[in-house]
């Protein structure tokens, strides 16, 4: 009975794999590539501490870390949840 529910629902699996291919296709692609995104994810002191790395971008990394440190998400009561000093700019 076991082998019999399992072989049902494989023949409709496959069945539906291979009527909706190219979906099926196309989010195997954009999940490997989500994958190997953060496979080759590096911490951003990695960019910092390179000399090589253009200090153009470097500069706009410190500005995201500062900015990130400054100002927190708008509060459910609305407004800028803000640490003293800080402000906030949202885009």
């Amino acid at each position: 009975m076991f082998k019999k529910i399992l072989l049902s629902i494989s023949v409709v699996i496959v069945a539906l794999v291979i009527w909706q291919w190219e979906l099926v296709n196309y989010a195997s692609r954009m999940g490997w590539g989500q994958l190997k995104i953060i496979w080759d994810a590096k911490p951003v002191e990695v960019f910092l501490r390179d000399p090589k790395f253009p200090d153009s971008l470097k500069t706009k990394l410190h500005l995201i870390g500062e900015i990130r440190l400054r100002c927190q998400p708008p509060s459910r009561e609305g407004g800028c949840a803000q640490r003293p000093g800080s402000s906030c700019f949202y885009f």
